[in-house]
């Protein structure tokens, strides 16, 4: 339950769940901590494996995690006995379908786009993925992959309560961005396409919000680039949002996602938003284009540096744009979402 995208969704989920007086159990394979804030109602259990920072030891490490989680999860269903099972990412799933039971329902969530992974694990999860009650994905292009009539479409919720107030003042002359320091979010196209912006746009700097294994490569380039007073790794922070609230411009830069939180709420705080239209359609289902932001092309730093510059030098347009985002968070509200789950699992 750390600082991702699906343990936010679970986080969310499960608090919305709880309040409404269902009993909810969150199994994790790691410690029984999560980064976010859970309703004290909810129980987190966690079998505490670890995994080695030495990149040599962790493969071995993580099979070896991998067979005990399988013989641990078994234990924990029947020690808990529930009476439906929400799995999430494709490890977990994997793991409850191949002990799935008659006596629960069990809904298995594809949290990414599934023609993004190796061939190998395409075809396991396209067999086993039918012994699930349910399969939920994010977006329509995902449940086609599974060609599934058990496949549900459900956005990712936003809980509103812990949203700032849109920002109304005269905003700082920064672009900002969120998301793991991964191959996946691309952060070195949007560090090349930064440096591309020219003299008009020198008073403006770059903050990158979180961690991940590509920090040290990342920084190289900023270095290689000169941008060293340009470009600040801000860290992991639980109120994010309110940390770039104040900010002129949110940009996602990845080669691929699920469903793409960070972008969701930085457009429901009210922020101007530049998003890569990756395979999975997610990002064209919540941006129309030059209404409430910009989509660019994969990758091409060119793109994305004229679509930071459209944005910036038009005042206009970038407030229309945060105008316009600010319904989003009527459509992603959790209680909304939360209905879908519910009424899922009782169909």
């Amino acid at each position: 339950m750390g600082g991702g995208g699906a343990e936010r969704v679970v986080a969310n989920l499960s608090n919305e769940f709880s309040k409404r007086g269902h009993e909810v159990i969150i199994y994790t394979p790691t410690d029984s901590v999560s980064f976010y804030q859970l309703d004290p109602s909810v129980k987190i259990n966690g079998e505490g494996y670890k995994i080695s920072k030495r990149p040599l030891l962790r493969p071995l490490q993580m099979a070896i995690n991998g067979i005990r989680l399988w013989f641990a999860y078994s234990r924990r269903v029947s020690t808990e006995n529930p009476d439906a099972i929400i799995s999430f990412l494709t490890e977990m799933n994997c793991i409850a379908l191949t002990h799935k039971k008659k006596k629960y329902k069990l809904v298995v969530s594809e949290r990414n786009d599934p023609t993004r992974y190796r061939k190998s694990v395409q075809i396991v999860i396209k067999k086993l993925y039918t012994r699930a009650d349910n399969i939920v994905c994010q977006s329509d292009i995902a449940a086609r992959f599974f060609n599934d009539n058990k496949v549900t479409v459900i956005p990712n919720p936003i809980d509103c309560s812990v949203l700032p107030e849109i920002y109304r003042e005269r905003r700082r002359k920064v672009v900002c961005a969120v998301g793991r320091l991964s191959p996946q979010k691309n952060f070195a196209n949007l560090i090349q396409a930064f440096s591309m912006l020219d003299e008009k746009f020198s008073e403006y700097t770059l903050e990158i919000y979180g961690d991940g294994p590509l920090k040290k490569n990342l920084q190289d380039l900023v270095k290689k680039l000169n941008l060293q007073s340009k470009v600040s790794f801000m860290g992991s922070h639980k109120d994010v949002l309110y940390k770039i609230n104040d900010t002129a411009l949110f940009v996602m830069a990845s080669d691929y996602e699920g469903y793409p939180n960070a972008l969701a709420e930085a457009m429901a705080i009210g922020l101007p938003v530049i998003c890569t239209d990756f395979h999975s359609g997610t990002a064209r289902e919540l941006i129309e284009n030059m209404k409430n932001g910009l989509l660019v092309p994969i990758n091409d730093s060119q793109a994305l540096a004229e679509s930071i510059k459209k944005i910036l030098l038009d005042s206009s347009l970038a407030k229309a744009m945060s105008d316009n985002n600010f319904g989003i968070r009527e459509k992603l509200d959790v209680s909304k979402i939360a209905d879908i789950w519910i009424n899922l699992i009782k169909k």
